[in-house]
């Protein structure tokens, strides 16, 4: 799970191992430091059978938002690494039945999307992934259909398990393109925050006033962590308020 030498290094002092796991620092006092690592130790030996084997899903990945051409982002990285996201719609396209699994993180997909909907139902899709968090720097988007149905009204939004919803996009009257597109996400809305939920809302018609949610590419791009070792830590912290 973690090298042993890796620990020894750890309870000596030595925790650059663990931070860059975590992707921010630990207290440096010497007394968090011991008490952190000697949990942090029996918190590994109990998990040993539970923890996912993939190795990936341990390590910290980046993916930085492309400055030329739209490349592939997080979501693309982990499933083709063997590491699930899952798709959620409010409602599921016809067409949908055509795509992969996977369609929504590919730069090939066309069309995919959800049925009409209404104001009063605003449809939208979300991405979930389990082994690692993300802390989101740009988002990849592209319409999923024909010359109609354009989303032109949106918010993205991002949440930790059942947590509150965390605005990281928000268009008005501004439709996507039929090209792969990155948008770049205000750092200062999510400040080293994580998350494991990112979804696409329409908050208005499209360009032909309806109320479809078409959208052929949906990822992430920004720095992952580890879910499981996230969760120990934050456990660590409060219980140590």
């Amino acid at each position: 799970l973690f090298p042993a030498e890796t620990l020894n290094l750890g309870i000596a002092g030595n925790l650059d191992y663990f931070e860059a796991l975590l992707g921010q620092p630990i207290p440096s006092t010497q007394a968090v430091r011991q008490t952190l690592l000697k949990a942090l130790v029996a918190r590994c030996r109990s998990l040993e059978h539970q923890l996912p084997s993939n190795a990936f899903s341990h390590q910290p990945v980046t993916l930085v938002p492309p400055s030329g051409e739209p490349t592939t982002g997080l979501c693309w990285w982990m499933v083709t690494h063997g590491l699930s996201v899952e798709t959620f719609l409010s409602s599921a396209h016809v067409r949908n039945h055509f795509n992969g699994p996977n369609a929504l993180f590919s730069l090939d997909s066309k069309e995919f999307g959800t049925n009409k909907q209404s104001p009063s139902q605003e449809p939208w899709i979300e991405l979930r992934t389990r082994s690692l968090q993300i802390h989101p720097e740009a988002i990849g988007l592209r319409h999923g259909w024909g010359e109609s149905d354009i989303c032109r009204n949106f918010v993205v939004e991002a949440a930790v398990g059942r947590g509150d919803w965390t605005t990281l996009l928000r268009h008005t009257d501004q439709p996507l393109d039929k090209n792969p597109q990155v948008i770049r996400v205000s750092q200062e809305s999510v400040p080293r925050k994580f998350f494991n939920r990112f979804r696409i809302r329409m908050t208005g018609p499209t360009t032909t006033d309806t109320w479809y949610l078409m959208i052929a590419w949906f990822d992430i791009f920004g720095q992952t962590r580890s879910a499981t070792l996230a969760g120990l830590f934050d456990t660590f912290e409060s219980s140590h308020l």
